[in-house]
């Protein structure tokens, strides 16, 4: 006879928040806008179609030339469902909503794993209501794939942080190769996480860990960047989107006008590629001539770069124009509302979250995990643009502050309510 399988208390509460923030997420899909053709979208939907096809990895718009405008695991991702279902469009935004599901699941098995299953829970409601990780699962793009994938990065990192095997070492590898080819920078931060758990917890194998890891994302990124150099001209390991977004952060207007200081600009962007077209036809060869431009444009105009950085960092934090944020939003298919949730939400939980950080600076919380999470945010803010979907990490970070101090809250209150109910049992 068959034993019956025995489901602890904690997976059956996490598997309910999953399943309401599933149903949550497939309902906000059907507020977003009606899918736009001149989007990030359009570009990973148009991929997943082609996948399946001679022309694929080639521009949606004429002519077909190659293209690797964004990293393709997004599109990877959606091929098999853009190839049962050709017509759809909109309806290929549930995949995305699956995806923010599974980040729910992970995020509890994290906060278990930093603090218990009290933590767990509390960090799998955080993920599942927060607008931050909802309002881009309800699109085709590569934020809820590099959410997933930070969020499994922690959770191996905290729960191998005492003994770091080879199959942990593999899968940190592989994650950080995944990581690369949806959201690449994001890949420097879980590269040093990575390192980290090699060096501090490796238990003497540390050079076959490092090999292994080493391995396991060169394996997964190397076939897209040699596919890559067979079809252009210039170097392309991930992508040929690092031209157009220095080109649309650094120049004039972005430097000099209070309307777009730190922030970007189509107006930038179309002047820049305007120009890049006139040198070339190739994409690669265009991202290179943008890249070259704006950096160019930022040593000229250096004594502006502390002023515009902190300014990136003012948009990134939402103090700086939010509407023209949420207006953005809206061309990119986001509902007006929801982008203004994201903007509220993040002036409740940011400060909130800092604050408990520091009150709690000195609990064995793995506080070196955290800054790494929080610094790569602000860093790529920095060095890019201030963009609220460059959030993935701090946010994760802010989920398990919040979810840790809720956990010592919660723990801290159940022997005072225990010894309440001993007194008066015994009186």
């Amino acid at each position: 006879m068959i034993a019956p399988v025995s489901i602890s208390p904690f997976a059956k509460r996490l598997a309910l928040i999953a399943l309401v923030a599933l149903v949550g997420r497939l309902v906000y899909v059907h507020f977003e806008l009606h899918y736009a053709l001149l989007t990030d979208e359009a570009w990973y939907i148009g991929m997943a179609r082609k996948l399946f096809s001679a022309k694929r990895w080639t521009s949606i718009f004429p002519p077909e030339g190659p293209t690797a405008q964004h990293g393709p695991l997004t599109s990877v991702i959606m091929a098999p469902f853009a190839w049962i279902w050709p017509g759809a469009t909109d309806g290929l935004r549930n995949v995305m909503a699956l995806v923010g599901t599974g980040t729910v699941v992970m995020m509890g098995l994290t906060g278990r794993e930093a603090g218990g299953p009290r933590v767990g829970l509390v960090a799998a409601t955080l993920a599942a209501v927060m607008p931050d990780f909802w309002i881009r699962d309800g699109l085709v793009a590569s934020e809820p794939v590099a959410a997933l994938i930070v969020v499994t990065a922690v959770f191996i990192a905290l729960k191998y942080r005492r003994g770091l095997s080879v199959w942990a070492a593999l899968a940190m590898g592989a994650l950080c190769g995944l990581v690369a080819l949806a959201r690449p920078e994001i890949a420097p931060v879980l590269i040093v996480i990575t390192a980290i758990l090699v060096v501090r917890h490796s238990s003497g194998r540390a050079v076959v860990n490092g090999l292994v890891a080493l391995m396991a994302a060169t394996v997964l990124v190397a076939p897209w960047t040699i596919y890559n150099q067979s079809r252009f001209p210039r170097a392309v390991i991930v992508s040929n989107n690092l031209g157009i977004t220095l080109a649309g952060a650094n120049c004039h207007l972005t430097y000099y006008s209070w309307s777009y200081i730190g922030y970007d600009t189509s107006i930038c962007w179309n002047a820049a590629q305007d120009a890049a077209t006139k040198v070339s036809s190739d994409e690669s060869v265009q991202s290179a001539v943008m890249r070259q431009a704006a950096l160019a444009y930022a040593v000229h105009h250096v004594t502006r770069l502390p002023l515009v950085a902190a300014m990136r960092v003012a948009w990134f934090l939402g103090l700086y124009r939010p509407g023209w944020v949420v207006h953005m939003g809206t061309l990119g298919g986001q509902p007006a509302w929801s982008t203004w949730a994201q903007a509220v939400a993040f002036y409740l939980v940011f400060p909130a979250a800092m604050a408990l950080w520091w009150l709690n600076r000195r609990r064995p919380w793995p506080h070196l995990l955290l800054a790494l999470l929080v610094a790569n945010s602000f860093l790529v803010v920095v060095v890019f643009v201030g963009h609220w979907r460059y959030r993935v990490t701090l946010d994760v970070a802010m989920v398990l502050i919040l979810a840790l101090s809720a956990g010592q809250w919660l723990e801290r209150r159940a022997p005072a309510k225990a010894g309440v109910t001993e007194q008066a049992r015994t009186s």
